[in-house]
């Protein structure tokens, strides 16, 4: 099928030369796109192939139909049909896009576009039938190689509606040629060649004349007439009979071709035109014949709008808009037999291992048994290869009991629930699954209920219940055999967290690395770089931020050389790699990492990395004295929320910015709001996951003046902190410690908790975890220093510097928000020296409108003069 749908169609002997549109076409090969949009049956295809096979050009063609709304398989089918024309391009992409891994098709079309500057001949891309497209993002794939395709790759779209590209902005730039209907329709002059010269039909200038009036030179009507005339005496009458719209005669002229044929010539044309392709073997199946290869044989001689679609003659297609007329007729005459019609087509194309297209005649038949049956087949393979277009598709066309009968399907929709994020629908689901495989064989019930444990293991884990983790990853370990060495990895993955959460860090890093041998041995990526983010993330609580950066460059370059740096399962690595910039005040650096990671984790839909992210920016908005943005970063995420489950670690780092920045705001009544209506409970019992609401509430305790709850709260959780080596955590606490003794007029004990603190963060690199406590413990530095307390005076002197540029990053924001784009606007002129007449040409807005600005500058940035604002912008950091 694939060949099918590469294969450049031949075109008729009874083609007509057109060499003003070939010249059109030629002169679009020095622009980014050719176009051809015309209503159906103007000869959009006959044009570009025809063109092709004159020109000589080296062409890859790409016949689209709704299944490519796909992007992968839009990607793997178009990188197919342009490596078979040029072997050194897209090679290392089909080997990314054959891969059982989730697919960045962004950066796949930027490795194509990399493989494509190295040509040194030119290659056209043909994408037919595009309004058959609807996917914004296979459609963002096309505009991204139209914008960034060097000049000797070249790509045509042919559709009957225009596609939703940036058409105004190419038209512009002299980047596109445009071919339309009125360009198509025949002339007078071609409708003479085509029915006298061609077909030998020796008819008159009148009639020639009469028959451009009536079909106004539309190609499929023509055809259809042409057709019509066989065996025909009085050509004349019936050239005037033809009358109305293209439809009516496109209508009236199927008519009068199909009264043509015999009985068994209809009922082939009519029971096959339920086909998107059609070959002998097929189409003999569907009529219980044995002749079908004579008749398709005898369609294409008679140019009965029937398309070859390789050189072996093997498979072909009706013209489209023929196809819908036949459906049409086929729809009012034999209505009853449609769904038989279908299923002998599901049941050929099973046998023949094309389980795909069986699935897509299943659903038409209304075979709601059969597809379920089908679909199952490739839901087993769900959550190894991730969710497609087409899988949802699937599972959106199937009625509820058909889906909860079986236990791969129901497990698949566990599964996608899982990913999204909701916990508890998913659990339903697996519930349901374990009653359904009693009736499986053996071996297949213990694989699909350890994998149902390892999913269970995953949702424990994000909610760190430690006890489940174990409990259900043991399970899992134990049902599944070597050879589900992907969901064993998972299984082991998950006894790593547990010991991590638990603060058995040794054996923690040993389940981890157990995990990244199956991956090496395996060539599993998404297990390698899983695996070593929880070794990370040791090292971050260990405060071991040099080798936790080290272990993210590894893993970037082993995503680099398995040709997966831009994929969904990298956003991991860019995400927590980010996190420790933003604790190092490399606040720059973070940002680029968190942009990349955030992008990637939205391409995932993965609904714990989505949160993770927007979390990110929420911190990093609010290291940069941006209140408004991490308040806005917290909306977003308190919204995400509403409709999925975050990880708990993900919901308490929340909780606890949005406290740091209500203490910071002096926002109390926030405060007691979220006390009466948070649901973090803490109680007695020590875990890990107590240890984040223990520092939340102690926080809290400190802004309410009730620092002896705070002190108290702390102590058992400073003794296990420090106990395991947790240093990030017990830093923290320290602080929130000392905060409380000096509130309580406890300096002493208070400047000896910082100092502890100090020694133990200056030869980590800490720091954003003394700027985000906030000027209280500015203050104490500051004692630090008068009173001489600790050895590490440069690096105290550092973190006060940072204090101090914290507050002006937060005073340049607030001014930054008073001052408006226009405004900038005018602000980043000024700084290059021009006029008030040339800002206004500039910015195509009057002089006096310029001066307004320029006065409502002065005034915010208080300054005197132009000069002196400019001034202080760049000292402030406004501008550079």
């Amino acid at each position: 099928m694939l060949l099918t749908k590469t294969h450049i169609p031949r075109v008729g002997d009874n083609l007509v030369h057109r060499p003003y549109l070939f010249e059109k076409l030629n002169n679009g090969l020095n622009c980014k796109l050719i176009l051809i949009s015309a209503t159906a049956g103007c000869g959009k295809t006959t044009l570009l192939s025809s063109w092709i096979r004159h020109s000589k050009i080296s062409s890859t063609w790409y016949s689209l139909d709704k299944r490519d709304n796909d992007p992968v398989k839009f990607l793997s089918f178009l990188i197919y049909g342009i490596h078979n024309t040029n072997k050194q391009i897209g090679k290392d992409c089909l080997t990314i896009l054959d891969s059982n891994q989730k697919i960045n098709t962004l950066h796949v079309t930027e490795l194509l576009i990399n493989d494509i500057l190295s040509i040194e001949n030119d290659i056209l891309c043909v994408l037919d039938d595009f309004h058959l497209i609807e996917s914004n993002e296979v459609i963002q794939i096309v505009d991204f190689l139209i914008q960034n395709s060097p000049k000797k790759f070249h790509i045509a779209i042919s559709t009957r509606t225009d596609p939703s590209l940036p058409l105004a902005r190419l038209r512009s730039q002299n980047d596109l040629v445009e071919i339309r209907s009125t360009d198509l329709n025949f002339s007078a002059n071609e409708i003479s060649i085509f029915f006298n010269k061609k077909l030998k039909l020796d008819l008159t200038t009148e009639e020639i004349n009469l028959l451009q009036r009536k079909t106004e030179g539309w190609i499929a009507g023509l055809q259809l007439t042409a057709l019509s005339m066989q065996g025909r005496k009085d050509l004349p009458a019936f050239i005037r009979t033809l009358a109305g719209n293209n439809r009516y005669i496109m209508d009236y002229l199927i008519e009068e071709v199909l009264n043509n044929q015999d009985h068994e010539m209809e009922k082939f044309l009519l029971n096959t035109s339920i086909l998107e392709k059609l070959s002998a073997p097929l189409c003999n199946v569907l009529l219980k014949e044995k002749d079908s290869q004579e008749k398709l044989r005898y369609l294409e001689k008679n140019n009965m709008f029937i398309v070859s679609l390789d050189d072996e003659r093997i498979w072909y297609r009706y013209h489209h808009l023929f196809a819908e007329i036949l459906q049409k007729r086929l729809n009012i005459l034999k209505a009853n037999e449609i769904p038989e019609l279908h299923k002998r087509a599901c049941k050929w194309y099973e046998q023949n291992n094309q389980k795909e297209e069986a699935v897509e005649h299943a659903l038409l038949a209304k075979d709601y048994e059969q597809a379920a049956h089908l679909i199952g087949g490739f839901a087993k393979k769900v959550l190894d290869y991730g969710f497609d277009t087409q899988m949802l598709r699937w599972f959106r066309s199937l009625p509820d009991e058909f889906v909860y009968k079986d236990p791969n399907l129901t497990f698949a929709l566990g599964g996608m629930l899982f990913q999204k994020g909701n916990y508890d629908e998913a659990e339903k689901h697996f519930l349901i699954v374990e009653e359904l495989v009693e009736t499986v064989p053996y071996d297949e019930r213990r694989v699909l209920k350890g994998k149902v444990f390892v999913i269970r293991a995953f949702i424990s884990m994000y909610l760190e219940d430690t006890n489940n983790i174990l409990s259900h990853a043991s399970k899992a370990i134990e049902l599944l055999p070597e050879t589900s060495f992907l969901w064993r990895a998972s299984a082991i993955i998950n006894l790593g967290y547990a010991n991590l959460f638990l603060g058995n860090y040794s054996e923690a890093i040993q389940k981890f690395d157990e995990a990244v041998d199956i991956g090496i041995k395996f060539n599993n990526i998404f297990v390698i770089i899983v695996a070593k983010v929880g070794v990370a993330k040791i090292y971050k609580q260990q405060g071991n931020f040099e080798d936790a950066i080290k272990t993210f460059k590894e893993m970037y370059d082993v995503a680099y050389s398995k040709g997966a740096l831009d994929t969904p399962m990298t956003g991991w690595i860019y995400n927590r790699w980010g996190e420790i910039l933003i604790e190092q005040n490399k606040l720059n650096e973070a940002l680029e990492k968190i942009q990349v990671g955030k992008r990637l984790s939205i391409e995932g839909s993965d609904a714990s990395m989505i949160g993770e992210s927007h979390m990110l920016f929420a911190k990093l908005h609010f290291a940069n004295g941006d209140f408004e943005n991490a308040e806005k970063e917290i909306g977003n995420i308190d919204k995400f929320n509403t409709t999925s489950d975050l990880p708990l670690f993900v919901i308490l780092s929340l909780d606890d910015l949005k406290i740091r920045l209500w203490i910071e705001q002096g926002n109390f009544d926030s405060i007691e709001q979220w006390l009466k209506t948070s649901t973090l409970k803490y109680d007695e019992e020590f875990s890990f996951r107590q240890e984040s609401k223990v520092l939340i509430l102690s926080r809290i305790y400190n802004a309410q003046r009730k620092e002896d709850e705070a002190l108290n709260l702390l102590k058992p959780y400073l003794l296990k902190a420090e106990e395991q080596g947790r240093f990030t955590r017990f830093i923290e606490m320290l602080l929130i410690k000392a905060i409380a003794l000096n509130q309580k007029g406890n300096t002493s004990e208070a400047l000896s908790c910082l100092c502890k603190a100090i020694d133990i963060a200056e030869p980590k690199g800490y720091f954003r975890i003394f700027l985000d406590e906030g000027e209280k413990i500015g203050e104490l530095l500051k004692e630090c220093i008068q009173k001489n307390l600790n050895t590490q005076k440069p690096y105290i002197k550092n973190l006060l510097f940072e204090f101090k540029k914290n507050q002006s990053r937060q005073s340049n924001t607030i001014l930054l928000d008073a001052l408006s784009n226009r405004e900038m606007d005018v602000l980043l002129l000024l700084a290059k020296d021009l006029s008030n007449q040339d800002i206004a040409s500039e910015l195509f807005i009057s002089k006096t409108t310029v001066k307004t600005h320029v006065r409502n500058i002065l005034l915010k940035i208080e300054a005197k003069n132009r000069n002196e604002a400019v001034s202080k912008a760049k000292e402030k950091g406004i501008i550079i």
